[in-house]
């Protein structure tokens, strides 16, 4: 019984060259030679903006895209990382003026004309917010935008009342407190002697008649618009303060309400002490942003 040969030579339809082979042994296509799988490889072009038809757009001759072609996004990143490192700044300027003694306050947020007092005031000891750079200046003026961008407040129609936020410690029994601040007003408090003014703080919860006036008058006006506006969002205006104090400018109206108000919701009520120590850090603050308060 004869046995038939098996031989291991690939012929000549099956041959792979070795320069065809990479440092494993496996076999790599050739320039149109045939490998061991019997394909025929074809070299992949590499595809250009020309290979698809396609262009470089120039966004300089694009109506309204031209601001693009000298974004730099990465300075524009760089400022919002500064923007955010001054908000804390602030943050922290305005709990030290509102704390009482040698103890900061815990200032949660400022909005409306509150911020613009802050911003005034922290700017006399040298805290500034960053210059916005070139890419973000064109790409707001060509979305319309302003510099100076709207308050919360001021969008809401609310003629920019002033909050300023305060978060108390659990070990002081928890809730908020706001200063409220009529933008009207803010300004004559730089005026004011501290001690005076401070002594004069009115509890607008008192069943006096002056202080049920005084409240009267504020639910009706500015403030008492505000807090209606804002009570469908889960503020806490939606519910009864636990403390409510105000004060007017001297010779202020009957029809005008509180210069400023100091409020307490939810937890522990704010005692007259306390509520004088606040009102007398929001009268350092007003001093502080009026001309020549930095001095």
């Amino acid at each position: 019984m004869s046995v038939s040969a098996i031989s291991t030579t690939p012929s000549s339809g099956e041959r792979t060259s070795l320069r065809d082979k990479d440092g494993s042994g496996f076999a790599l296509p050739g320039t149109g030679e045939e490998i061991s799988a019997g394909i025929k490889s074809t070299p992949i072009p590499v595809s250009r903006y020309g290979d698809l038809g396609m262009k470089p757009v120039n966004l300089a001759l694009v109506p309204g895209m031209e601001w693009m072609a000298d974004y730099n996004h990465m300075e524009v990143a760089e400022y919002h990382e500064s923007l955010a490192a001054y908000h804390r700044r602030l943050f922290d300027f305005a709990s030290e003026m509102l704390g009482r003694d040698g103890k900061p306050a815990r200032v949660g947020g400022l909005s409306g004309s509150a911020l613009d007092m802050v911003q005034q005031a922290a700017a006399t000891q040298g805290i500034l917010p960053p210059e916005k750079p070139r890419s973000l200046l064109l790409e707001e003026a060509a979305n319309g935008k302003s510099a100076s961008p709207l308050s919360g407040n001021a969008a809401k129609n609310d003629n920019d009342v002033g909050v300023i936020t305060l978060l108390l410690p659990a070990e002081e029994g928890g809730g908020e407190q706001h200063i409220m601040i009529d933008p009207a007003q803010w300004k004559g408090l730089a005026a004011q002697h501290p001690p005076t003014a401070v002594a004069s703080l009115l509890d607008m919860l008192d069943n006096s008649a002056k202080a049920v006036k005084l409240n009267d008058t504020m639910l009706n006006g500015l403030f008492g618009k505000f807090m209606q506006a804002n009570s469908g969002e889960g503020q806490a205006w939606q519910d009864k303060p636990v403390s409510r104090y105000g004060y007017s400018l001297p010779g202020a109206s009957d029809r005008t309400g509180p210069a400023f108000m100091v409020e307490a919701y939810h937890g522990a009520a704010l005692s007259p002490e306390k509520a004088m120590g606040l009102a007398a850090g929001l009268l350092r603050l007003a001093q502080a942003a009026a001309p020549g308060g930095g001095r």
